[in-house]
């Protein structure tokens, strides 16, 4: 009987260790499916890290090429309207330069005119031989 108890006992202890040993490797493998679904989720987060990354850098890059395509647009803004001032401008100053040759013009002619008149006005007094009070009395 107590041979028994004992092969009882011995069989006992021999299908507790065969679990154990069963359970180990159960949780072992569990263990390694964790580790492996750890690994490919941090590879993914490496990837998707990296992807942000480039696409970051990517809209940077876009963001500075549309400065400085706006800092382009300003300068030509700039230039045209220099341009433009610049051109009328010129045209002020050739108007009134224009407008002043003419006042001129007509200044150098009134005073000929004027110069015309008193040789006309003088050369009829001296024709008529009245004296210039007369000639003013019949003007009026």
């Amino acid at each position: 009987v107590r041979q028994l108890s004992d092969v009882e006992r011995v069989r006992g202890i021999s299908l507790a260790q065969q679990e154990s040993v069963s359970l180990a490797q159960i949780i072992k493998a569990q263990q390694q499916r964790h580790e492996r679904d750890l690994a490919l989720l941090k590879l993914k987060a490496e990837q998707e890290a990296l992807e942000c990354q480039r696409q970051l850098e990517e809209t940077r890059n876009k963001a500075a090429q549309v400065h400085a395509e706006s800092l382009q647009q300003v300068v030509k803004s700039q230039r045209e309207v220099a341009e433009v001032l610049q051109e009328a401008t010129c045209k002020i100053a050739t108007h009134q330069a224009d407008t002043a040759r003419l006042n001129s013009d007509v200044a150098r002619q009134i005073c000929e005119m004027a110069e015309l008149t008193r040789t006309h006005i003088s050369d009829a007094i001296t024709a008529s031989g009245a004296p210039l009070t007369t000639l003013y009395d019949h003007q009026r």
